[in-house]
């Protein structure tokens, strides 16, 4: 608004460390199957984002994603604490998160590309828990209730589909543990992570960037607004360092309160998958009944996870 005294600078998806490992383990699981998944495909139409989607399903053992999270063999065998974490970070994500983008279509009517606005509630994924693999994952019947789960089901979202090009990128399997070793302690701050997590998705050789936007992007909001310029300085300086260790960034400079990076090329690129989703004219009515039909047949359906 016109009338607001701050530019709002906080954007993305603010997540928790936790489900920030989660969703790197799905890119990772999901980058493994070419990003065409090991399942089958949910075409989804979407009216909240105005497209149509095939959305395929990765079908993994726990195991799997508790390696893709970045746990240890030992951690694993205990399956105390971090296995809870790991499963709770998944959970969360296919909880709604409000989001607000714009992004570039094409309108089937005039052939023309536009620029159109989204915002609205949405899951990044739905789960499903199997005690065995079915082609179509179903709620476990009375027999099965009391069986442990063996294998996760892990529905992509319309919404990461759409940002494969700019929002998958190749992520190793213990970066967690990478970090650590340059720094004891340095994965309880999730600036470290966000520095890394952003140099990934620049695909260019160098990128200059204002000092408070970086502090930004590595959600130091309340050290900004309280103004403890050192502080702040602390945090980018280490978080810097770390990459800089683990080579996602050869070289870098600071002039003034401006950064410049030289980013690694073999570490930092994004998976070139260029799509433009073709805008069509949807009646509601049709899309009801269509995706009532589809919900006898089968358990997953647009409307239950809000897409």
């Amino acid at each position: 608004m016109k009338n607001e005294e701050e530019a709002i600078l906080k954007y993305g998806l603010d997540l928790t460390i936790n489900q920030r490992k989660a969703l790197n383990a799905v890119q990772i699981l999901f980058a493994e199957t070419n990003y065409q998944g090991n399942s089958c495909y949910e075409e989804i139409r979407s009216q909240k984002l105005k497209g149509i989607y095939n959305c395929p399903f990765i079908d993994i053992s726990f195991y799997a994603y508790f390696q893709a999270f970045g746990l240890s063999e030992s951690q694993i065998r205990r399956r105390g604490k971090s296995i809870k974490e790991a499963l709770w970070a998944l959970r969360t994500l296919a909880e709604p998160f409000r989001i607000a983008y714009t992004k570039k279509v094409k309108n089937k009517t005039t052939q023309k590309i536009e620029t159109v606005a989204v915002c609205c509630d949405i899951r990044l994924v739905d789960i499903q828990e199997m005690t065995f693999l079915e082609r179509m994952a179903k709620a476990k019947t009375d027999e099965e209730k009391d069986k442990r789960a063996l294998f996760l089901r892990i529905l992509l979202s319309p919404l990461l589909i759409e940002q494969i090009k700019s929002f998958y990128v190749l992520k190793p399997y213990f970066l967690d543990e990478k970090i650590e070793s340059v720094k004891k302690g340095a994965t309880r701050k999730n600036s470290n992570h966000l520095l890394i997590n952003w140099l990934l998705t620049l695909n260019l050789p160098t990128i200059r960037i204002n000092r408070i936007k970086l502090a930004y992007k590595l959600r130091l909001d309340s050290i900004i607004k309280g103004r403890r310029q050192a502080r702040i300085d602390s945090y980018l300086q280490e978080a810097i360092t770390i990459a800089k260790e683990l080579e996602f960034i050869t070289f870098w400079d600071r002039q003034n309160d401006v950064y410049e990076f030289k980013l690694n090329p073999d570490q930092c690129s994004r998976i070139k998958k260029p799509t433009i989703p073709e805008i069509e004219e949807l009646d509601l009515k049709d899309l009801e009944k269509k995706l009532k039909q589809e919900l006898e047949s089968k358990s997953f359906s647009a409307c239950d996870y809000g897409w």
